[in-house]
């Protein structure tokens, strides 16, 4: 069996892919590790980075030749009160979104919560277990 990917199998295409980071996170996620990560896991055969911190519009699609635009945000989640948290951890938000630039649907934003490795603040292996567990489905093409 294929390990989990973000995108399903079908997109052995291009994607092109904006991946930021925001300000409260760049002490804990570097913005080149965390593009890496999202790339890593997306199991296409190519993937375009977009330094445009937006989703892809159809436009942007065309000049990449992407079957696929994704935008994947990384924030630091806050500690709330009463919520059961490790002192040891440092806790984040991703955000996905996804287009199908064949046809322009974006999926429903996916929102996954991210935990750290204890102690040492590590993320790759955390993230790629988060990333694999949100399988999303890129709509289909519209049939004639």
């Amino acid at each position: 069996m294929r390990p989990p990917i973000l995108l399903a199998a079908v997109v052995a295409g291009t994607v092109i892919l904006s991946a930021t980071v925001g300000s409260s996170a760049v002490d804990v996620m570097p913005q080149r590790t965390w593009r890496a990560l999202v790339a890593a896991s997306l199991g296409a055969r190519k993937v375009v980075v977009d330094e445009d911190p937006t989703l892809a519009d159809e436009a942007r699609c065309r000049a990449a030749h992407a079957s696929h635009a994704v935008l994947a945000t990384f924030d630091r989640a806050p500690r709330l009160p009463g919520m059961a948290q490790d002192p040891d951890r440092v806790y984040a938000i991703a955000r996905i979104a996804v287009r199908n630039c064949a046809t322009g649907a974006v999926l429903p934003l996916r929102v996954i919560t991210i935990e750290s490795d204890p102690g040492t603040h590590q993320w790759e292996r955390s993230v790629r277990a988060a990333l694999g567990r949100a399988l999303l489905t890129p709509s289909p093409a519209p049939r004639p």
